[in-house]
């Protein structure tokens, strides 16, 4: 089990950096319509599209192995990428996380850790360190982490003020913003698999274990 896959995702095509879309479950791929010719300015409009539509680092790589190799081997699955990550560093920092649709900052302290997946550092935060007001009815957030090598993290970008506090962004394919699911009276505020199991976390004012 693993989280769905999008439907698409951008990525450059090696050898001539043409800014290409790829679709989940199809071979090969199509040429974009927004492609400038120039590489490096593809690379950036991959990835600013990849980020609006959720997608990370890992599942780009699914995609472009998906659609060369087949969907169903090892490299298909983002999880592969992420067991094999390489720790790489790890610093204790205070500061906030912000909500960037509510506009909303709550505190945080905790380990940021760095992992190398597929070559690119990347900064991740502990779920377990994250602060209750995240998570919750009040909340319209469903956190969605990532196992980086057996231990639950969420991605963030991690900004480093002057003052040596931090202001840390979740990533969009760490979050949603939909309404949340709700089941058996839970309001679902965080899923995640592991291994062949989803595990979820859910909230109820009106239980007895709420």
């Amino acid at each position: 089990m693993q989280k769905p896959l999008p439907d698409l995702c951008f990525s450059t095509l090696p050898g001539t950096g043409d800014l290409i879309c790829i679709k989940r479950g199809e071979t090969g791929y199509y040429p974009s319509d927004w492609n400038t010719g120039d590489p490096v300015q593809n690379r950036e409009l991959a990835d600013y599209n990849n980020r609006r539509l959720g997608v990370s680092y890992a599942v780009e790589q699914v995609f472009l192995t998906g659609s060369m190799s087949g969907w169903d081997v090892p490299g298909a699955n983002p999880q592969f990428y992420l067991d094999h990550a390489v720790y790489q560093q790890s610093r204790e920092i205070k500061g906030h996380i912000k909500d960037d649709v509510m506009t909303v900052y709550y505190p945080i302290a905790g380990t940021l850790c760095q992992y190398q997946v597929l070559g690119k550092e990347q900064d991740y935060f502990p779920l377990t360190a994250l602060p209750p007001g995240i998570l919750g009815e009040k909340s319209d957030l469903a956190i969605l982490p990532d196992m980086i090598c057996g231990k639950p993290f969420v991605q963030v970008e991690a900004l480093h003020a002057d003052n040596g506090s931090y202001t840390l962004h979740l990533l969009s394919h760490c979050l949603t913003h939909d309404a949340k699911e709700i089941n058996a009276g839970y309001r679902i505020d965080m899923r995640i698999q592991v291994g062949g199991q989803e595990i979820v976390l859910g909230h109820s004012s009106k239980a007895p274990s709420p």
